[in-house]
């Protein structure tokens, strides 16, 4: 079926040696000198496949951003609201943990510099918060000292926010990390964060 739409399927792998029958060895993942353990994983394009039992999974990890407003009406009430979010899936290519806090942090940042031109009420202060304290403390160098990564993000960072307030947040206290946990919606709707 794939040889009538012009694709041409590589590095087949399987558990059943009758189904590598009739596959030429340069075509297979598996040569014919190893075999596959049924524990260990075959991955493909990030996506394992367990032949154990037969099933597939993947991870992915997630950086998500929310943006609240904090405001107080006409009779001095504070009233907090959702104001948007977004959500990155992390890069394919691994990063440290810190790493990828600083890229939640760029996207952060992005997202704060894509919002304030919408708002048609004035801002007086705004934070932002991390609960990397490296992360943190790459910001608050200068931005060349570091490697490249590192460096280049922090410098973009501070020129889309010159004007927020850095601040650090324990991630057992962050609500923005429950969905980054893999919290199921029961659990969600009495998460009191």
């Amino acid at each position: 079926m794939f040889k009538g739409g012009g694709f041409s399927s590589l590095k087949w792998v399987s558990n059943d040696p009758d189904v590598l029958a009739n596959i030429s060895e340069e075509l297979k993942t598996v040569d014919y000198k190893h075999t596959i353990k049924d524990d260990q994983p075959v991955n493909i394009l990030g996506i394992a496949w367990l032949p154990d039992v037969d099933k597939f999974t993947f991870t992915i990890t997630v950086n998500e951003n929310v943006v609240w407003t904090k405001l107080k009406d006409a009779t001095k009430t504070v009233i907090s609201r959702l104001l948007t979010s977004k959500t990155r899936a992390s890069p394919v290519k691994p990063h440290s943990l810190p790493r990828l806090e600083l890229c939640s942090a760029l996207l952060l940042a992005s997202l704060l510099q894509a919002t304030f031109p919408t708002l048609i009420v004035p801002i007086f202060e705004t934070f932002a918060w991390s609960d990397s304290e490296i992360t943190l403390a790459w910001l608050e160098s200068k931005p060349r000292r570091g490697k490249p990564f590192v460096g280049n993000r922090g410098a973009h960072i501070q020129e889309l926010t010159p004007n927020v307030h850095w601040n650090f947040e324990n991630g057992l206290k962050n609500p923005a990390d429950c969905r980054t946990r893999g919290i199921s919606p029961t659990t969600l709707e009495k998460c009191d964060l």
